[in-house]
């Protein structure tokens, strides 16, 4: 096998893992199973690692809710439980994005007695949510009680950073909701090479160019 081929080849892998990006997690704790020995009714903004954040101690984590525990998580332990003590409860979280990135939210839903809960799921760019959301829904589970429905909300990102809540603006203050499985699918903002891994990768190009001119 020429030698000389075999050294381009090494140097464009050396230079490809130079330029490589690595892709950084959308959302996290979306499951609301990656908490560290939650206790079940504790305020979700109380628990850590730190994900997501309650207005009141009325958005809770938990594992059952309902007449006879019957909401249960949609996969995995916990869940995500907005408590209608008054309208206006809600939960957010912001996370990384890539400025014009074209995403989709989905999420499950569903209630823990005959009443119909409404959440409005908004959109903001950045950290203001004051502002005109980039994209906002409103939302009721389809099912019976415990039974979880998926729903799906798109958005396109306007920076590096975006905020999603889920808001209870139901039209009474005892209807309960709950939210399980919240994911977010698109392009995953990156992280460029550290600059203490540019010189390593630098010395193996200029060995390799070296070792060829020989």
């Amino acid at each position: 096998m020429n030698v000389h081929f075999i050294r381009i080849g090494s140097l464009a892998l050396v230079l490809a893992a130079m330029s490589t990006v690595a892709p950084a997690a959308i959302i996290t704790n979306g499951d609301f199973d990656s908490y560290t020995s939650p206790t079940d009714g504790a305020a979700i903004s109380s628990l850590s690692p730190a994900s997501w954040v309650g207005n009141n101690s009325n958005v809770q984590y938990k594992t059952a809710a309902g007449p006879g525990n019957v909401v249960v998580a949609q996969s995995g332990t916990g869940f995500l439980a907005i408590f209608g003590t008054v309208t206006g409860n809600n939960a957010y979280q912001t996370f990384s994005t890539l400025a014009t990135g074209s995403y989709t939210l989905t999420f499950f839903l569903t209630r823990q007695n005959t009443n119909t809960p409404t959440v409005t799921v908004d959109v903001f760019d950045g950290t203001n949510q004051a502002v005109t959301p980039l994209s906002t829904g409103a939302f009721s589970p389809s099912g019976a009680a415990g039974n979880w429905t998926q729903k799906t909300l798109n958005f396109t990102a306007a920076s590096a950073t975006t905020t999603i809540r889920f808001k209870d603006t139901g039209s009474t203050s005892s209807v309960d909701l709950f939210i399980d499985n919240v994911v977010v699918t698109g392009p995953s903002p990156v992280t460029v090479p550290t600059p203490a891994a540019l010189p390593a990768g630098l010395a193996l190009a200029g060995a390799l160019m070296m070792r060829r001119r020989k």
